[in-house]
């Protein structure tokens, strides 16, 4: 439970902290999600979850690899928030495959998308945890 505290507190940090004027069209957001800076990417991967658009989707997927765990974090949010079809399976193979600390966030997020794809993968963790 520290460590999901420690993440928000961490993200609250980062946007504060971070000055960056962010775009708002989806070429600069989706310029933004490349940043090297992870609190830019971060409320890059935010703002995607905001465009009902394939290359905006394949960003938010993209980003559930990031080094960063706060840009994994808003990756996995963003999903469960997408309601697209498309968000289901990358959520549950990270939930399978995602780091430890961050798998529960898949779960949580399927949930949301109430998609009877994602029910035996849901079972699977829980019934393992």
């Amino acid at each position: 439970m520290k460590s999901v505290f420690r993440l928000g507190l961490f993200c609250v940090v980062v946007c504060l902290v971070t000055s960056v004027a962010m775009g708002t069209s989806l070429k600069d957001v989706l310029r933004e999600a490349e940043s090297k800076d992870p609190g830019v990417r971060y409320l890059a991967i935010g703002k995607l979850a905001e465009h009902q658009d394939k290359k905006a989707l394949e960003a938010v997927i993209g980003a559930l690899n990031d080094p960063d765990g706060s840009v994994r974090w808003a990756a996995v949010d963003s999903l469960g928030k997408s309601n697209q079809v498309d968000s289901v399976q990358p959520l549950i193979d990270f939930l399978r495959t995602g780091p430890d600390e961050q798998r529960h966030l898949a779960l949580s997020a399927l949930t949301k998308l109430d998609d009877n794809r994602a029910g035996p993968a849901m079972i699977d963790f829980i019934t393992a945890n």
